[in-house]
């Protein structure tokens, strides 16, 4: 990593991810209240997980080239707005998070930028 960037500003959109991640895995359990059998029940959980597993995935990509969680963070932002358009706590609660966190790795991409 740069070291004329600010590791507060470096680190904070990748901790948010995490958090947020783990946020929207809370979900996932919500599987365990479905009936079936245990395979069922998994499978299900898996499912429900997966949103939490492609933040990682884009977190995992963006780790050292922060445009790439920018531009994918504002683009789930903005289409998840779009489609949940008629539930203004849901896009309050999913979209607000991953439009901040596309803003700050953004903005660490820029700053990394013009320090080269």
């Amino acid at each position: 990593m740069n070291t004329n960037v600010n590791p507060f500003l470096v680190w904070t959109p990748r901790l948010l991810t995490i958090g947020f991640a783990g946020f929207v895995g809370l979900f996932a359990i919500d599987a365990f209240t479905e009936e079936g059998n245990t395979m069922d029940v998994m499978r299900a959980f898996l499912i429900h997980l997966t949103p939490s597993l492609i933040i990682v995935l884009i977190l995992v990509f963006s780790w050292n080239r922060e445009w790439i969680g920018g531009l994918t963070f504002i683009v789930l932002a903005i289409t998840y707005a779009f489609y949940a358009q008629s539930h203004f706590w849901w896009i309050l609660l999913i979209s607000i998070p991953l439009f901040i966190i596309g803003i700050l790795f953004s903005i660490v991409w820029f700053h990394k930028r013009g320090t080269r």
